[in-house]
């Protein structure tokens, strides 16, 4: 980062994020205990994914059926992978129903935290667990 004004507007595109996550878990996902949000961006293009648990499944967030969402997340994904100067990069979010929540970044495995159920997979990224 090249001055301290580069960390304050990445820390503002967290919580803008975050707060993006929580609110659409809210809406959307009744009984939720957790959310994870996971983008990426490389040069030229970007994208996310998402799942959330209940509590008893997890289940994978529609990118079909929630278009707005997706669009406003990866908004704040992109301003805040800007923001602290990663090109290419991965980062995911991991938010929880009592609204604390925990960001990671990747720079060298772009197949970090993979959200998928493909091939036996559970949806939840890989080395992350669900809440007690």
């Amino acid at each position: 980062m090249s001055d301290l004004r580069d960390l304050n507007a990445a820390s503002a595109a967290v919580i803008e994020l975050a707060k993006t996550f929580m609110t659409f878990l809210n809406a959307n996902v009744p009984g939720w205990r957790a959310g994870y949000f996971r983008a990426y961006v490389t040069v030229g293009e970007n994208g996310a994914n998402a799942s959330t648990f209940n509590g008893e499944s997890v289940e994978l967030v529609s990118a079909v059926g929630n278009t707005q969402f997706f669009k406003e997340a990866r908004t704040h994904a992109v301003q805040v992978f800007h923001d602290i100067g990663v090109n290419p990069g991965v980062l995911l979010l991991t938010c929880r129903s009592d609204f604390s929540y925990d960001i990671k970044f990747e720079r060298d495995d772009l197949s970090r935290w993979e959200i998928t159920k493909l091939d036996g997979k559970t949806g939840v990224p890989e080395g992350e667990s669900l809440p007690q």
